[in-house]
């Protein structure tokens, strides 16, 4: 999430900036609070990312932190942080 918030060329994340290509991006991505043209909390972004890369992996957490990109502890930390089990 990191890499996609440095190297996005815009002042909005969009979905092609993820670096996750592979997860099904067709997925709706979480209400935004403050309406449709609110850029995404770095927060709500991250949780729907994990969701999504362990509905991808059939709920396989090392698989699903490779897909993402990021070592098992850190996937792990987040899952913990956002209460995804």
């Amino acid at each position: 999430m990191r890499r996609a918030v440095l190297l996005c060329e815009t002042s909005v994340l969009d979905a092609a900036d993820l670096p996750f290509s592979s997860i099904d991006l067709q997925a709706p991505l979480p209400e935004r609070e403050k309406g449709a043209d609110a850029p995404f909390p770095l927060d709500q972004l991250e949780e729907w990312a994990i969701n999504r890369a362990l509905t991808r992996t059939g709920g396989k957490r090392m698989q699903a932190a490779k897909l993402l990109e990021i070592d098992y502890k850190r996937f792990d930390r987040k899952m913990k942080k956002y209460g995804i089990t």
